[in-house]
């Protein structure tokens, strides 16, 4: 068979996976920071949200922009984002794959990028420890996935930018480059340091002053200057206020020990994804790349560099991640897996390249390209047989949690009818998340927001269960044993939880 038609028998179970993704879309109900999200879009609109994330919450007000977008129709794109997310990440990718196969002079090869865009976006996004978090639930999304999709597709679109678009297409990049900037830190960083280098390396092989430098430095521009906005925003010091109740802040960003942490953190976090499938998936990617584009050849010096030089820039980027959260949220940082997605993606990309360096080097040798074949292609499938397992055991806990919500929400809709203002709720947790009355008090800031979420005065702990399963009172006492209406407010970060509080 063919190496075109085992990438076509290949390719298949990817998109039964991205099937499966947006059939479990349809299962997505709200969580966390999804409540508070959801009623900044209903009741203040885009500059609301984002003064309200400038001056009280996190100075990220690309993430309330993007937000209020996203959640001014929250029964429709909660249920969407995680077949956009995937099939966003697997376009990128796969338009990077085909601008630099242009840019080297090889034709187009369709079913090739549409292989590695999807098993790239497969790996990374059903690859991570809490997956559920920056697949399919949007706030995870907006700050973590989206930033690495929109520049990935600006660096593809760089690569094939004709002279006449030049101009017009870095004003449109600094433009998104800013907003990313503001959306989140970890992001930003790792970005900096992939384009960094890339212009090293475009400067060590080009050797002048070309188009992709200036790209670069426009884009690096836009994402400092977001990243200067998050920082010196009063929604920033309000967060970093509450940092010394945290174990192990740190206040300088240059304490030994915050540095010393973020090493040993980034050590620890290669070490457990490397265990999940990733490394030999994503060389295995790189190898069927091999068997489609023969004959690369590169001198001996730049051979060494191409190999050096992504290894360094996965070290710096992993680094960069742990370095932010550690110096911004205190020791607990390390629990903050959604923000390894934005190394994770630079990790696989470059763990394709590795790979397709060193199947190359084989199938020049004779009968390399039969070794490589046997090699790769079982590996492949073996991976989405593991991602599958993934998606199910997360499918069974999204319909079950979605069941009890429905009900809940359906109870809740009910007892507002007949003039409750307070009304029980049970905390429906999912992937580690934040809901009200979970961890004692930790969830406080929640509870306003539910409670607006639903359109009631306040919420309480539901203590029996029969409430979920539609056999509520028609009446509901909204005196004896309960608190009064909760006062809104917006707490101060002066907790550490698996929440998008500040991440």
């Amino acid at each position: 068979m063919s190496h075109s038609r085992l990438t076509w028998v290949v390719l298949a179970p990817l998109a039964g996976l991205c099937a499966v993704v947006a059939v479990l879309g349809l299962y997505v109900r709200p969580t966390s920071d999804d409540y508070r999200l959801a009623v900044l879009s209903m009741d203040g609109g885009i500059l609301d949200a984002c003064a309200e994330f400038y001056l009280r919450v996190t100075g990220r007000v690309g993430n309330a922009l993007l937000a209020v977008l996203l959640y001014a129709r929250p029964e429709i794109m909660l249920k969407i984002i995680p077949s956009l997310t995937f099939l966003g990440l697997a376009l990128a990718v796969g338009m990077l794959v085909g601008a630099l196969l242009s840019r080297a002079g090889r034709p187009r090869n369709l079913p090739l990028t549409a292989l590695v865009g999807m098993g790239v976006a497969a790996l990374v996004l059903l690859g991570q420890p809490r997956a559920y978090q920056t697949l399919f639930w949007a706030p995870g999304v907006i700050s973590h996935t989206l930033p690495s999709i929109v520049l990935i597709v600006l660096v593809a679109l760089a690569l094939r930018c004709g002279p006449r678009f030049r101009l017009p297409f870095l004003g449109v990049a600094f433009v998104l480059a800013l907003l990313l900037g503001t959306t989140s830190e970890p992001a930003t960083l790792v970005w900096l340091v992939v384009y960094g280098f890339i212009c090293l390396t475009h400067l060590m092989f080009a050797r002048r002053w070309t188009f992709l430098l200036v790209f670069g430095a426009v884009l690096a521009a836009g994402l400092v200057a977001g990243l200067a906005i998050v920082l010196t925003s009063p929604g920033n010091g309000l967060r970093q206020a509450g940092a010394p109740a945290w174990h192990g802040a740190a206040s300088s960003p240059l304490d030994p020990q915050v540095i010393g942490d973020a090493a040993s953190m980034t050590v620890a976090a290669f070490s457990e994804l490397a265990g999940r499938g990733y490394l030999l998936a994503a060389l295995a990617l790189g190898g069927v790349v091999a068997l489609h584009v023969r004959d690369v050849r590169l001198a001996r010096w730049r051979l060494v560099w191409m190999v050096a030089g992504p290894v360094l820039a996965v070290a710096c980027a992993g680094f960069a991640v742990q370095y932010a959260v550690r110096y911004g949220y205190g020791d607990i940082g390390w629990i903050v897996y959604r923000v390894w997605v934005n190394f994770s993606v630079v990790m696989v990309i470059a763990l394709v390249w590795l790979g397709f360096l060193a199947a190359s080097l084989l199938v020049r040798r004779g009968r390399g390209g039969l070794a490589v074949g046997l090699a790769v292609y079982p590996c492949l499938m073996l991976a989405c047989v593991g991602y599958a397992a993934v998606l199910g055991q997360l499918g069974r806990e999204m319909t079950e949690r979605a069941a009890v919500w429905d009900a809940q929400s359906a109870a809740i809709a009910r007892q507002r009818a007949f003039g409750a203002s307070v009304v029980p709720y049970r905390p429906l947790p999912i992937a580690a998340l934040a809901e009200p009355f979970m961890n004692g008090h930790q969830h406080d800031w929640l509870l306003g927001f539910v409670a607006r979420f639903y359109g009631v005065a306040a919420v309480v702990r539901e203590s029996r269960t029969d409430c979920l399963i539609g056999q509520c009172p028609a009446k509901v006492d909204v005196t004896a044993g309960q608190v009064g209406p909760w006062e809104y407010r917006l707490r101060q970060y002066s907790s550490h939880d698996s929440s998008s509080e500040g991440t």
